[in-house]
Protein backbone atom coordinates (compact mmCIF):
# COMPACT_ATOMS: atom_id res chain seq x y z
CA UNK A 1 0.00 0.00 0.00
CA UNK A 2 2.81 2.38 0.98
CA UNK A 3 4.66 1.61 -2.26
CA UNK A 4 1.52 2.31 -4.27
CA UNK A 5 1.05 5.69 -2.57
CA UNK A 6 4.65 6.68 -3.29
CA UNK A 7 4.27 5.66 -6.92
CA UNK A 8 1.07 7.71 -7.20
CA UNK A 9 2.74 10.83 -5.75
CA UNK A 10 5.72 10.51 -8.11
CA UNK A 11 3.39 10.14 -11.09
CA UNK A 12 1.47 13.31 -10.16
CA UNK A 13 4.75 15.25 -9.75
CA UNK A 14 5.98 14.14 -13.17
CA UNK A 15 2.71 15.16 -14.79
CA UNK A 16 2.87 18.61 -13.16
CA UNK A 17 6.48 19.08 -14.27
CA UNK A 18 5.60 18.09 -17.85
CA UNK A 19 2.66 20.52 -17.91
CA UNK A 20 4.81 23.39 -16.65
CA UNK A 21 7.48 22.67 -19.26
CA UNK A 22 4.87 22.67 -21.99
CA UNK A 23 3.66 26.13 -20.90
CA UNK A 24 7.14 27.75 -21.00
CA UNK A 25 7.21 28.54 -24.75
CA UNK A 26 3.93 30.47 -24.38
CA UNK A 27 5.42 32.62 -21.65
CA UNK A 28 8.46 33.41 -23.79
CA UNK A 29 6.44 34.22 -26.88
CA UNK A 30 6.14 37.89 -25.85
CA UNK A 31 9.93 38.34 -25.87
CA UNK A 32 9.67 39.91 -29.33
CA UNK A 33 8.11 43.03 -27.76
CA UNK A 34 10.12 45.83 -26.18
CA UNK A 35 8.64 48.48 -23.91
CA UNK A 36 10.19 51.93 -24.39
CA UNK A 37 8.78 55.05 -22.72
CA UNK A 38 5.59 53.15 -21.82
CA UNK A 39 5.11 52.22 -25.46
CA UNK A 40 5.24 48.63 -26.62
CA UNK A 41 7.06 48.22 -29.93
CA UNK A 42 7.26 44.95 -31.81
CA UNK A 43 10.72 44.38 -33.25
CA UNK A 44 9.25 42.16 -35.97
CA UNK A 45 6.03 43.99 -36.84
CA UNK A 46 7.68 46.30 -39.38
CA UNK A 47 10.32 44.96 -41.79
CA UNK A 48 12.07 48.34 -41.59
CA UNK A 49 12.63 47.92 -37.85
CA UNK A 50 13.42 44.21 -37.75
CA UNK A 51 17.19 44.73 -37.77
CA UNK A 52 17.51 46.83 -34.64
CA UNK A 53 15.95 47.59 -31.26
CA UNK A 54 13.89 50.79 -31.23
CA UNK A 55 15.75 53.69 -29.61
CA UNK A 56 14.03 56.71 -28.11
CA UNK A 57 16.51 57.86 -25.46
CA UNK A 58 18.69 60.82 -26.44
CA UNK A 59 21.64 59.34 -24.56
CA UNK A 60 21.32 56.15 -26.62
CA UNK A 61 20.76 58.01 -29.87
CA UNK A 62 23.81 60.25 -29.60
CA UNK A 63 27.45 59.98 -28.68
CA UNK A 64 28.83 62.92 -26.68
CA UNK A 65 32.17 63.84 -28.25
CA UNK A 66 34.67 66.66 -28.59
CA UNK A 67 36.95 67.81 -31.37
CA UNK A 68 40.20 69.73 -30.94
CA UNK A 69 41.30 71.98 -33.79
CA UNK A 70 45.07 72.41 -33.72
CA UNK A 71 44.92 75.55 -35.88
CA UNK A 72 42.56 77.59 -33.72
CA UNK A 73 43.38 75.67 -30.53
CA UNK A 74 39.63 75.48 -29.90
CA UNK A 75 37.63 72.47 -28.70
CA UNK A 76 34.14 71.89 -30.07
CA UNK A 77 31.79 69.77 -27.96
CA UNK A 78 29.11 68.02 -29.98
CA UNK A 79 26.51 65.30 -30.10
CA UNK A 80 26.80 62.86 -32.98
CA UNK A 81 24.51 60.12 -34.24
CA UNK A 82 25.20 57.44 -36.82
CA UNK A 83 22.36 55.87 -38.86
CA UNK A 84 20.43 53.08 -37.14
CA UNK A 85 20.51 51.05 -40.35
CA UNK A 86 23.86 50.29 -41.89
CA UNK A 87 24.17 50.67 -45.64
CA UNK A 88 26.85 50.72 -48.29
CA UNK A 89 25.14 53.77 -49.77
CA UNK A 90 26.20 57.24 -48.59
CA UNK A 91 23.81 58.71 -46.02
CA UNK A 92 22.72 62.32 -45.48
CA UNK A 93 23.96 64.51 -42.64
CA UNK A 94 21.61 66.76 -40.65
CA UNK A 95 23.17 69.58 -38.57
CA UNK A 96 21.25 71.54 -35.94
CA UNK A 97 22.60 74.68 -34.24
CA UNK A 98 21.27 75.67 -30.83
CA UNK A 99 20.26 79.12 -29.57
CA UNK A 100 22.17 81.50 -27.32
CA UNK A 101 22.61 80.40 -23.72
CA UNK A 102 21.71 76.81 -24.56
CA UNK A 103 24.86 74.68 -24.71
CA UNK A 104 23.95 71.05 -25.29
CA UNK A 105 24.75 67.64 -23.85
CA UNK A 106 23.26 64.18 -24.32
CA UNK A 107 21.31 64.71 -21.08
CA UNK A 108 20.02 68.13 -22.11
CA UNK A 109 20.03 68.82 -25.87
CA UNK A 110 18.20 72.09 -25.19
CA UNK A 111 16.64 73.75 -28.23
CA UNK A 112 17.78 70.79 -30.31
CA UNK A 113 15.24 68.60 -28.47
CA UNK A 114 12.28 68.96 -30.88
CA UNK A 115 14.46 68.19 -33.90
CA UNK A 116 16.19 65.30 -32.15
CA UNK A 117 12.91 63.75 -31.02
CA UNK A 118 11.41 64.10 -34.50
CA UNK A 119 14.40 62.46 -36.16
CA UNK A 120 14.44 59.63 -33.60
CA UNK A 121 10.77 58.89 -34.21
CA UNK A 122 11.05 59.06 -38.01
CA UNK A 123 14.24 57.01 -38.22
CA UNK A 124 12.73 54.30 -36.05
CA UNK A 125 9.70 54.19 -38.34
CA UNK A 126 11.36 54.13 -41.75
CA UNK A 127 14.68 53.57 -43.50
CA UNK A 128 13.92 56.68 -45.61
CA UNK A 129 15.11 58.80 -42.71
CA UNK A 130 18.34 57.01 -41.87
CA UNK A 131 20.81 59.81 -41.30
CA UNK A 132 23.90 61.07 -39.58
CA UNK A 133 23.05 63.87 -37.15
CA UNK A 134 25.40 66.49 -35.73
CA UNK A 135 24.54 68.93 -32.92
CA UNK A 136 27.55 71.11 -32.07
CA UNK A 137 27.68 73.23 -28.93
CA UNK A 138 29.22 76.52 -27.96
CA UNK A 139 31.79 75.99 -25.17
CA UNK A 140 30.28 74.34 -22.11
CA UNK A 141 32.25 76.73 -19.87
CA UNK A 142 30.13 79.64 -21.11
CA UNK A 143 26.92 79.90 -23.08
CA UNK A 144 27.55 82.83 -25.36
CA UNK A 145 27.83 83.49 -29.07
CA UNK A 146 29.99 81.53 -31.47
CA UNK A 147 33.40 83.20 -31.61
CA UNK A 148 35.22 83.46 -34.93
CA UNK A 149 37.70 80.84 -33.70
CA UNK A 150 34.87 78.50 -32.73
CA UNK A 151 33.31 78.89 -36.16
CA UNK A 152 36.60 77.96 -37.82
CA UNK A 153 36.97 74.99 -35.45
CA UNK A 154 33.45 73.82 -36.32
CA UNK A 155 34.25 74.03 -40.03
CA UNK A 156 37.32 71.87 -39.36
CA UNK A 157 35.11 69.42 -37.43
CA UNK A 158 32.70 69.20 -40.35
CA UNK A 159 35.52 68.47 -42.78
CA UNK A 160 36.86 65.82 -40.38
CA UNK A 161 33.46 64.10 -40.09
CA UNK A 162 33.02 64.18 -43.87
CA UNK A 163 36.35 62.40 -44.22
CA UNK A 164 35.60 59.76 -41.58
CA UNK A 165 32.08 58.65 -42.46
CA UNK A 166 30.16 57.56 -45.53
CA UNK A 167 28.22 60.84 -45.85
CA UNK A 168 26.45 61.90 -49.03
CA UNK A 169 28.10 65.22 -49.93
CA UNK A 170 25.01 66.16 -51.97
CA UNK A 171 22.71 65.84 -48.92
CA UNK A 172 24.07 67.94 -46.06
CA UNK A 173 21.27 69.80 -44.30
CA UNK A 174 21.70 72.74 -41.94
CA UNK A 175 19.24 74.32 -39.52
CA UNK A 176 19.31 76.41 -36.37
CA UNK A 177 17.18 78.45 -33.98
CA UNK A 178 17.82 82.10 -33.03
CA UNK A 179 21.62 82.42 -32.68
CA UNK A 180 21.75 79.10 -34.55
CA UNK A 181 19.66 80.66 -37.33
CA UNK A 182 22.19 83.48 -37.74
CA UNK A 183 24.95 80.87 -37.67
CA UNK A 184 23.12 78.88 -40.37
CA UNK A 185 23.26 81.89 -42.69
CA UNK A 186 26.88 82.55 -41.81
CA UNK A 187 27.92 79.00 -42.67
CA UNK A 188 26.07 79.14 -46.01
CA UNK A 189 27.89 82.41 -46.69
CA UNK A 190 31.31 81.03 -45.74
CA UNK A 191 30.81 77.51 -47.18
CA UNK A 192 28.53 78.33 -50.14
CA UNK A 193 28.75 75.05 -52.05
CA UNK A 194 28.39 72.73 -49.07
CA UNK A 195 24.73 72.54 -48.03
CA UNK A 196 21.76 71.12 -49.87
CA UNK A 197 19.29 72.95 -47.63
CA UNK A 198 19.42 75.69 -45.00
CA UNK A 199 16.61 76.29 -42.51
CA UNK A 200 17.05 79.34 -40.23
CA UNK A 201 14.39 79.69 -37.54
CA UNK A 202 13.76 82.92 -35.59
CA UNK A 203 17.06 84.41 -36.73
CA UNK A 204 18.50 85.20 -40.17
CA UNK A 205 20.96 87.51 -41.84
CA UNK A 206 21.59 88.54 -45.42
CA UNK A 207 24.17 86.77 -47.55
CA UNK A 208 27.17 88.59 -48.99
CA UNK A 209 26.62 86.94 -52.37
CA UNK A 210 23.17 85.34 -52.77
CA UNK A 211 24.19 83.94 -56.16
CA UNK A 212 26.51 81.52 -54.36
CA UNK A 213 23.53 80.20 -52.37
CA UNK A 214 21.78 78.92 -55.51
CA UNK A 215 23.01 75.44 -54.67
CA UNK A 216 21.20 75.58 -51.31
CA UNK A 217 17.43 75.34 -50.87
CA UNK A 218 16.10 77.77 -48.22
CA UNK A 219 13.17 77.60 -45.83
CA UNK A 220 12.97 80.57 -43.49
CA UNK A 221 10.68 80.65 -40.43
CA UNK A 222 9.84 83.49 -38.04
CA UNK A 223 7.00 84.77 -35.84
CA UNK A 224 5.71 88.28 -36.55
CA UNK A 225 5.38 89.00 -32.83
CA UNK A 226 8.87 87.72 -31.87
CA UNK A 227 10.11 90.00 -29.08
CA UNK A 228 13.59 88.45 -28.83
CA UNK A 229 14.78 88.65 -32.45
CA UNK A 230 12.80 91.00 -34.65
CA UNK A 231 11.12 89.50 -37.71
CA UNK A 232 12.69 92.12 -40.02
CA UNK A 233 15.92 90.09 -40.38
CA UNK A 234 14.11 87.10 -41.87
CA UNK A 235 12.00 89.31 -44.12
CA UNK A 236 15.20 90.98 -45.34
CA UNK A 237 16.88 87.66 -46.19
CA UNK A 238 13.78 86.48 -48.04
CA UNK A 239 13.62 89.71 -50.08
CA UNK A 240 17.33 89.43 -50.88
CA UNK A 241 16.97 85.86 -52.16
CA UNK A 242 13.83 86.72 -54.13
CA UNK A 243 15.54 89.72 -55.74
CA UNK A 244 18.44 87.44 -56.73
CA UNK A 245 15.93 85.03 -58.34
CA UNK A 246 16.89 82.24 -55.98
CA UNK A 247 15.37 79.05 -57.46
CA UNK A 248 14.31 77.36 -54.21
CA UNK A 249 13.32 79.60 -51.31
CA UNK A 250 10.24 79.64 -49.06
CA UNK A 251 9.37 81.95 -46.18
CA UNK A 252 6.82 81.15 -43.45
CA UNK A 253 5.83 83.92 -41.07
CA UNK A 254 3.50 83.00 -38.23
CA UNK A 255 1.17 85.82 -37.11
CA UNK A 256 1.29 84.90 -33.44
CA UNK A 257 3.58 83.02 -31.07
CA UNK A 258 6.85 83.47 -29.27
CA UNK A 259 10.54 83.25 -30.14
CA UNK A 260 10.76 79.45 -30.20
CA UNK A 261 7.30 78.70 -31.63
CA UNK A 262 8.73 77.75 -35.06
CA UNK A 263 10.58 74.82 -33.44
CA UNK A 264 7.33 73.17 -32.47
CA UNK A 265 5.50 74.04 -35.68
CA UNK A 266 8.26 72.69 -37.92
CA UNK A 267 9.48 69.68 -35.95
CA UNK A 268 6.24 68.56 -34.30
CA UNK A 269 3.10 69.84 -36.07
CA UNK A 270 4.55 69.78 -39.60
CA UNK A 271 7.22 67.16 -38.96
CA UNK A 272 6.36 64.68 -41.73
CA UNK A 273 5.96 67.34 -44.42
CA UNK A 274 9.12 69.16 -43.36
CA UNK A 275 11.44 66.15 -43.25
CA UNK A 276 10.00 64.75 -46.49
CA UNK A 277 10.90 68.06 -48.13
CA UNK A 278 14.32 68.19 -46.43
CA UNK A 279 15.43 64.68 -47.37
CA UNK A 280 14.37 65.26 -50.99
CA UNK A 281 16.78 68.17 -51.38
CA UNK A 282 20.05 67.64 -53.20
CA UNK A 283 22.88 70.09 -53.62
CA UNK A 284 22.79 71.72 -57.08
CA UNK A 285 19.03 71.27 -57.30
CA UNK A 286 17.54 74.04 -59.40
Amino acid sequence: MKNCLIAFVLTVCMLCFTACSAESPKDNSTAQNTTVNNKTVSTTANPDTAAFTPVYSTEDYFETLQFYDAVTKETVHYLFHQPLRHSNEPMPLVIFLHGKGDSVSAISPGTATPMVQSLMALENDSHKYSTYTLVPSTPLSYEGNWSDAQVEAFKALLRDIMGQYNIDAERIYLSGISMGGFMTCRLVREMPYTFAAAVPLSGSENLSSPLESYHTAFRIYHVATDSVVGVSCSRSLYRQLQKANHPNVEYTEYPDGDHISPLYSVFYSDRDEFFTWLFNQRRHNR
